[in-house]
């Protein structure tokens, strides 16, 4: 059951396993589409347990990322 190029679904009727499998590149967007589109693979399925699968993410690129990453290790001031 795909959705998209970057992440799809899958189901394990047997073992009640609900996996999302990303790859690529992972934007907000993305992401979001992921979430969004998560409930209609979901509804009507006895699931024990779920899972998501980011193996095969090369980079998550995001707003917030983008602006914290700077500031995000602040460079280590020399001991006198």
């Amino acid at each position: 059951m795909t959705a998209s190029s970057h992440f799809h679904f899958e189901y394990d009727a047997e073992s009640r396993i609900f996996a999302v499998r990303m790859r690529g590149i992972i934007t907000d967007k993305i992401f979001k589409d992921c979430y969004t589109e998560t409930p209609r693979h979901v509804r009507g399925r006895d699931i024990r347990a779920a899972l998501m699968d980011l193996s095969d993410v090369e980079r998550v690129v995001d707003a917030l990322t983008q602006a914290v990453a700077p500031h995000a290790h602040p460079r280590r001031r020399k001991a006198n």
